[in-house]
């Protein structure tokens, strides 16, 4: 099982400075995400050594922060995000770690926060990569859909930096 660790930082060109930046280096190991945050399961998540450890093995825990919200009046979303394998014992495929994007679009903040672990309508982008090291975009309004998915990986991957930015048309 690998454990994703992940340091999330998030901004929007329309609101200039009002960005988003872990601050898990100044925290006491606990299980206790942070102000900003809402981690499901709480008890699957820890702050450990400075970063955000997912310590569960079920599938799409996820980490929502509460205090920003974007839509597709309010400017340019770029997101960035460190992740780390602590260990690689050949889950491949199954395993998975990244950023989930516009997940329930319709609902009010704190609904939105409680999705995870399942597909559904609202449910959002998982743009991430994979125990076998390949990058991919999943849909998960629908139960096995991937938009993309990489031919090639690296499976002995140890971190990578995942950034998404939207593409001028």
């Amino acid at each position: 099982m690998a454990v994703a660790v992940i340091l999330l930082f998030t901004s929007c060109t329309r609101f200039s400075g009002n960005g988003y930046s872990s601050a898990w280096e100044k925290y006491p190991d606990s299980r206790w995400a942070g102000p900003d945050l809402w981690a499901n399961r709480l008890a699957d998540w820890e702050v450990r050594g400075g970063r955000l450890v997912c310590t569960g093995n079920e599938p799409l825990r996820t980490i929502h922060l509460l205090t920003r919200r974007t839509g597709p009046e309010e400017g340019n979303l770029m997101t960035l995000v460190n992740i780390r394998r602590e260990y690689n014992d050949g889950a491949g495929k199954e395993e998975a770690a990244g950023i989930l994007l516009g997940a329930g679009p319709a609902l009010n903040y704190r609904a939105a926060s409680l999705i995870f672990h399942s597909w559904g309508e609202g449910a959002g982008l998982f743009v991430g990569i994979d125990g076998e090291g390949k990058v991919f975009i999943r849909d998960l309004e629908k139960e096995k859909e991937y938009p993309a998915y990489a031919v090639k990986g690296a499976r002995e991957w140890r971190e990578t930096i995942l950034f998404s930015t939207p593409i001028p048309v």
